[in-house]
């Protein structure tokens, strides 16, 4: 039977809306309600002594937690405070956010000891709310041992930890509540830390033939999480069967079904080095961390987590937070870390795994893998943050986030560790007595405001911090949602320190034109108050609309919510479908369920269906990499361009591979050169008759080894018929000028024998990148434009290009003569010779990074840059037309089609993307001051990025000085750094001269010819705008008749501070005629490939097609449709 509250809840609306008329409206989603109404006086006062402070234990500012939860059963949820050294409090909820003190009437002070977590919990099954609190700190076992505290159904409690056999003394944040077996019950994971934070940063391991060997944990009683078994009401530690020993300093857990087998898995969010753990359930009683399997990479300092459905796809997202400072002053004041080179590759070195400082927002593919958004969300940089919580605050369907922040005392201060800390150890290292008083006023205290994000229902989040609440800035820890007044929309209740607990009414439901929303409640049966943990609940609404959640109350940070799953339905007041399935895979389906009420939903009317609520799976294309179809692996050599150029945002050696095809050998079949990176020779892959591929070994490319391989092409170079191969050098590892920078072609007897082609090129060290043929002067031969990359050493400056003419197989530089526009181009990475104004005539058109599209025309013996147009929206809305020239991108990757067939070319661009802390628009360009500032040499390019109207340098105080040594004596002091903007760093004498280089587009997306030099920029699907889009393949793929598109991505070229780009490898995009195209999700289009994906091989032969993905560093990847 299912339970209607709906008139009750009516009544609790009308009397909290009478209630609250005293208030004045602040206009505000949130009201910050004072203690004088709620009667909530708790505060989390730390007051440090010599045997309690910071050093002591360092995670005594982590703060504490909030549990909420209807003890009494009246139908209003209650609050618990844990207070980290005072007493935690119980507050009865009297209705109308009124509050009563009742903790030592109730017996709850949680004792002696450093609380952490807490959570209400109905453990022994009798319809009344327990609650555990959770212990850490002390070195005293009998300090830290667990409270359950069971509910006498009279407003008070009893302690009987010791009597369920969890009065566990483990070092514990807070515990986890689920049915790990699936045999109906509730077992519980306490997360556990080590308590020795001096080796926090170390790696206890050693080398062993190039592997990690970590040292074997003498001590994991206290230290590892544990998992406790219930077992008719008495629990027992299953740890070690369970396979969940650990060593690591874990801050949260999220439960959910993250591989929807219907099982509950655990994502272990971790601090410091020792990387979070993604806990899949094995269905037999023991669990396997595969994070590395699912997630590319990781926060590095993981706090709080959330798991919900953030995107409304059916699919759970992971959500974690980090310490990432969005203000510019404190991100420069503040120890960040993670950021050095060296540091991180010795991570990855002992396989500590890929962990980037800051928030994670973890989007769910759908075929197991995950891709990491935050910065294209918007939400990678809120500052010191500990709880998440992703909840619909607004009702309009879409789950917004709020997050807690601030950190008592900013002990990652840099000016306070390098010149207040390290003088107090030395005193103390001396035998002499420090002044607590006097040490702890030297470390900064900065509160910081709490984040709201509403979710725009696009993947991007718009920051209403400001416009949602007037709550000050804090430090707040836990936090926990409810619907306090039962008028339909979610309050918050925050716990703080050295200042009383937010309580934050939500004023979604205060007009005549409010939102509305539907609750749920998960019962065993009509004769049962036993609640059911892992219910997951689907709304279809009449649009087709879904929204997906899963009943798991403990979320975010040392806390737990309220005890219902809440939707928002926006505006729609009947909800066509709602289906919920129980961990039991018993399901029950509701047809037009009435908006605005609370439902109790019991399992015993449910039937076994046997099925889980997933997306569909109707793949498009088939691994067959293990076929044997192509054995490629491309090995990069080590060059680290960060250690000539510090201050550079990107690696501008490590390119390849790259490769070029044509029937070599006169068999019509496909072949195959793939060029090598320094170090390692080209490779001829010939094309058998059932489609694999064998390497012909050629003597030239053996002996060209050393060079690295940017582009190559197979042209006739001599008019014989058969395919020559022009093979471009270039890298940026050498020195300018360096012969290995000369290009080669490679002359083909017509069977794929191919020798060099002695003094066929002119005499040219520069770095190339890429390589088109182009009979420009209508002569009937092939002449070729090779573009040059980046001056090596001197980013970003353009190498030269050139215009190669031929003569009978011999080539001439005529760039002088006939292309001077061309010789400085920019860093171009693509060149295409198209007929682009629809004259009957090829323009040469090039594309690269820091630069726009640019056209080229031959006319009267000259190339011309000619003028062109664009249309683009602007951030406003507002479509916007101005000069191609002012559209510079970061441009990887350049297509010339017809894409709506209406006899025009259009240009198909692959761009950086969006999904990148380095940002930049038409107002607000990214943007790099460049000259030798210290006059010593070397070229200093120092890259800025802006914020609240202002450009910022984006790297930190030592980084500079890494590059230019001479501004350590103009920034003595952190604080002398943090908050100058770009123009304040240097003097106007520094200034003069310098070169200024600006992008102000990093979106991916097709520029639709309209005709008279004059464009529009449609921009690809936001699942196209991850990564970086290094290559595309545009055909009919599901022979509709539309071409679609092929893309893949992915780039670890860029520096720490800026993160990897990985969340988009290989993407297929459904074109819709009119040059827009939609994003086939992966677990549709099969094509599940990791890595950096370079470059596409497109195969068509006989009604198959095969698609190779040459990939960076990594073996091929072969799939087949």
């Amino acid at each position: 039977m299912i339970k209607h509250l709906f008139f009750s809840c009516l009544l609790f609306i009308f009397s909290a809306a009478t209630a609250q008329a005293q208030l004045t409206n602040t206009g505000k989603q949130f009201t910050l309600m004072p203690e004088s109404i709620t009667g909530v006086d708790f505060r989390n006062d730390i007051v440090e002594t010599q045997t309690m402070f910071l050093y002591v234990y360092e995670y005594l500012y982590v703060g504490a937690g909030v549990s909420v939860g209807d003890i009494n059963n009246d139908g209003l949820p209650d609050l618990y405070f844990t207070s980290t050294l005072a007493s935690n409090k119980l507050y009865l909820n009297l209705g109308n956010f009124k509050f009563k003190d009742i903790t030592e009437s109730a017996g709850v002070n949680g004792g002696v000891g450093i609380k952490t977590g807490t959570t209400m919990v109905d453990i022994n099954n009798d319809g009344y709310l327990d609650m555990l609190v959770c212990k850490s700190g002390y070195k005293d076992a009998n300090l830290r041992k667990k409270m359950l505290y069971i509910n006498n159904k009279n407003n008070t409690f009893t302690d009987m930890a010791e009597a369920y056999g969890l009065d566990d003394a483990s070092y514990s944040m807070q515990s986890y509540f689920f049915d790990y077996d699936n045999d109906g019950d509730k077992d519980v994971y306490f997360l556990n830390h080590p308590i020795d934070f001096s080796k926090t940063m170390t790696i206890p391991a050693t080398m062993v033939n190039g592997k990690a060997v970590y040292n074997a944990d003498t001590n994991t009683v206290y230290v590892s999480d544990r998992l406790f078994e219930n077992r008719g009401g008495k629990f027992v530690d299953v740890t070690k069967k369970a396979g969940l020993i650990n060593h690591a300093f874990g801050l949260s857990v999220s439960v959910a079904d993250i591989n929807k087998d219907g099982w509950p898995d655990l994502y272990v969010a971790n601090d410091f080095n020792k990387p979070d753990f993604l806990y899949i359930n094995n269905k037999n009683g023991t669990f396997s961390d595969k994070l590395t399997s699912y997630v590319n990479h990781i926060s590095f300092s993981s706090m709080g987590s959330s798991i919900s459905d953030l995107n409304n796809d059916g699919l759970e997202d992971i959500l974690v937070m980090d310490m990432a400072v969005e203000e510019p002053v404190r991100q420069k004041q503040l120890f960040a870390v993670n950021q050095n080179y060296d540091k991180f590759q010795l991570l990855l070195k002992y396989g500590l795994y890929y962990q980037y400082p800051h928030n994670s927002f973890q989007l769910n593919n759908g075929n197991g893998t995950f891709s990491e958004i935050s910065n294209y969300s918007g939400i990678a940089e809120t500052d010191w943050s500990w709880s998440v919580l992703n909840a619909d605050f607004d009702n309009d369907s879409w789950k917004d986030i709020y997050i807690t922040n601030g950190l008592k005392r900013d002990m990652t201060d840099w000016d306070y560790k390098v010149f207040v800390l390290d003088s107090v150890i030395n005193t103390m290292n001396r035998g002499k007595a420090v002044d607590l008083n006097t040490w702890l006023k030297s470390m900064p205290e900065v509160p910081v405001k709490n984040y709201f994000y509403r979710n725009t229902g696009t993947l991007q989040f718009e920051k209403v911090t400001d416009s949602w609440t007037d709550a000050p800035p804090s430090f707040s820890n836990g936090a926990a949602y409810a619907d306090l007044d039962n008028d339909g929309d979610l309050d918050l209740v925050v716990n703080n320190i050295d200042a009383p607990a937010f309580i934050l009414k939500n004023n979604a439901r205060e007009n005549a034109a409010a939102n509305h929303y539907l609750r749920f409640r998960f019962l065993k049966n009509n004769n049962s108050s036993e609640e059911v943990y892992g219910a997951v609940v689907k709304l279809t609404n009449a649009a087709g609309q879904i929204q997906l959640q899963h009943y798991d109350p403990q979320r975010g940070f040392l806390s737990s919510s309220e005890h219902a799953l809440h939707f928002g339905t926006g505006k729609e007041t009947i909800i066509s479908k709602v289906e919920i399935i129980f961990p039991s895979s018993k399901k029950i389906t509701l047809q037009n369920v009435q908006a605005d009420q609370v439902l109790t939903i019991y399992e015993s009317d449910a039937k076994t269906t046997g099925a889980t609520i997933a997306a569909g799976s109707k793949n498009k294309f088939t691994d067959i990499s293990k076929a044997g179809k192509l054995t490629y692996t491309q090995k990069e050599n080590d060059f680290i361009d960060f250690k000539r150029e510090p201050l550079i945002p990107y690696k501008c050696s490590r390119k390849g591979p790259y490769y070029a095809k044509a029937d070599v050998n006169g068999d019509k079949l496909e072949d195959l050169f793939i060029g090598g990176a320094a170090g390692a020779e080209g490779k001829l892959m010939l094309q058998n008759a059932n489609g694999s591929f064998t390497e012909k070994k050629q003597a030239m490319f053996t002996a060209a080894k050393n060079q690295e391989d940017m582009s190559a092409l197979f042209f006739d170079a001599d008019g014989d018929g058969d395919m020559d191969l022009y093979v471009v050098s270039g890298g940026a590892e050498f020195s300018p000028g360096n012969t290995l920078y000369q290009d080669r072609l490679y002359k083909n007897d017509g069977k794929g024998n191919f020798t060099t082609a002695a003094n066929a090129l002119p005499v040219a060290g520069f770095n190339g990148s890429c390589v088109t043929a182009l009979d420009y002067d209508g002569d009937g031969d092939m002449d070729l434009f090779v573009g040059g990359h980046v001056v090596p050493g001197r980013f970003p400056k353009a190498d030269r290009s050139m215009l190669l003419q031929n003569n009978k197989g011999f080539f001439t530089d005529v760039t002088n003569q006939f292309a001077k526009p061309l010789l400085n181009a920019g860093i171009i990475n693509q060149a295409v010779w198209a007929d682009v104004d629809g004259d009957g005539k090829n323009e040469l058109s090039v594309c690269g990074e820091w630069m726009p599209l640019e056209m080229y025309s031959y006319q009267d013996g000259q190339f011309v840059k000619k003028q062109h147009s664009v249309h683009i929206i602007l951030p406003s809305q507002k479509d916007t037309l101005i000069s191609m020239d002012a559209l510079t991108g970061w441009w990887y990757n350049m297509k010339a089609e017809d894409l709506n067939n209406d006899g025009r070319m259009d240009f198909v661009m692959g761009n950086r993307g969006l999904n990148s802390l380095i940002k930049g628009n038409i107002s607000e360009p990214c943007t790099i001051y460049a000259k030798d500032f210290d006059n010593n040499g070397s070229y200093d390019a120092v890259l800025g990025y802006y914020n609240q109207g202002k450009c910022y340098p984006l790297f930190s105080r030592d980084q500079l000085i890494d590059q230019i040594p001479s501004m350590r004596k103009k920034f003595v002091r952190y604080r002398d750094y943090s908050g100058k903007t770009l123009d304040d760093i240097f003097t106007v004498n520094e200034k003069k001269d310098m070169e200024v280089f600006k992008t102000n587009f990093f979106a991916s997306g097709v520029l639709m010819n309209e005709g008279n030099n004059s464009f529009r920029f449609i921009p690809f699907p936001d699942k196209a705008q991850f990564s970086t889009i290094n290559d595309m393949v545009i055909d009919d793929i599901d022979n509709d008749g539309i071409k679609d598109m092929l893309v893949c991505g992915n780039s670890d070229d860029a520096s720490v501070i800026v993160g990897v780009y990985d969340a988009t490898s290989a993407l297929l995009l459904k074109g819709t005629g009119k040059g827009s195209f939609d994003a086939v999700s992966p677990a549709e289009n099969g094509l599940n490939v990791k890595g950096e994906s370079r470059k596409m091989v497109y195969l068509k032969d006989k009604g198959k097609t095969t698609l190779i993905f040459l990939k960076n560093n990594a073996a091929a990847q072969v799939f087949m449709k």
